[in-house]
């Protein structure tokens, strides 16, 4: 009985999220073509992940150019119809920086910005500085770079030395899509297992939870004891790296939309070949009532 209050207990014990963000720090970089360059940069940043996350913390901005008096503004929501609105805006970072035209240069925010999960925000990068060489960043690419956590969306460069201004120069302040050049460090804090997120989790996680629980019956455990261990479990436990499992998944998928592709010129070019004449050999296996032997295989 004593045993099964402290076991019961425990299990009250329990915390629906960790007390902790996650050690390791994840940065999302982004592709530099050195297109542009002018005073600021507004663009979105979508948390959309499959992994059991709480919420995803920005921690810092990293961007590179001549640079000067710089500030970072965040709000909720898309930046549509917020371009010119400074109230709709939260100020987390102002500083100056020195310029820094090849490595990238950090912004670590004043408040950390939490972004839940399956929501959208939109950052704001701009500098004081007058002239058209402060903040770098690109034309919007077909192909853009995917994080297994975030999203960085398209968005609008500013030709405005003082934030949020609608004058700017030759002929608009504002230039889109274009594409954010630069860095985002994350933290991540994630869900601790309960019965209630189980679906939540990896099917790797959820399958190795029933065979828990049967081993912890021949063990003489309870299941409440079985629950607090599953809940202090880490989410890729049972995964080699959620980067490497969605690498994986990534280069296969590459494959098959090749074989895809492959398939569909070649059944394009059959329907478009022209008959071929027939051949004496063909009109005697014609006559037999045989089956066509198989193509031979092309040697590469």
């Amino acid at each position: 009985t004593c045993k099964h209050r402290q076991e019961s207990m425990a299990l009250q014990r329990r915390v629906g999220v960790g007390s902790y963000d996650s050690d390791e720090t994840m940065r999302v970089e982004t592709r530099d073509f050195e297109d542009h360059a002018f005073c600021g940069i507004m663009f979105g940043v979508r948390v959309a992940t499959t992994l059991p996350v709480q919420y995803v913390t920005i921690r810092s901005v990293w961007v590179r150019g001549m640079l000067g008096p710089m500030e970072v503004y965040w709000t909720e929501g898309p930046f549509r119809g917020k371009r010119e609105a400074r109230e709709a805006w939260h100020l987390a970072y102002r500083g100056f920086h020195e310029a820094s035209l090849r490595a990238l240069s950090e912004m670590v925010l004043d408040v950390p910005i939490r972004v839940a999960p399956n929501s959208l925000i939109a950052l704001y990068v701009h500098c004081s500085s007058e002239g058209d060489k402060a903040i770098v960043y690109d034309n919007r690419r077909s192909r853009r770079r995917k994080h297994a956590l975030v999203s960085i969306l398209p968005g609008a460069a500013h030709l405005s030395s003082e934030a949020f201004s609608p004058l700017g120069t030759r002929w608009a302040a504002w230039r889109e899509p274009r594409e954010f050049v630069g860095r985002l460090d994350l933290g991540v804090r994630y869900l601790l297992w309960s019965p209630a997120v189980h679906r939540k989790f990896p099917p790797q996680f959820r399958a190795a939870c029933p065979t828990l629980l049967l081993v912890s019956r021949r063990l003489g455990l309870s299941y409440d004891v079985a629950f607090y261990v599953l809940h202090l479990c880490r989410h890729d436990w049972w995964l080699d790296s959620p980067h490497a499992a969605a690498a994986d998944a990534k280069t296969k998928l590459r494959e098959l939309a090749r074989r895809l592709r492959r398939s569909r010129r070649i059944r394009r070019s059959r329907q478009t070949a022209p008959p071929q004449p027939a051949t004496p050999r063909r009109r005697a296996r014609d006559a037999s009532g045989d089956s066509p032997a198989p193509p031979r295989r092309r040697r590469r």
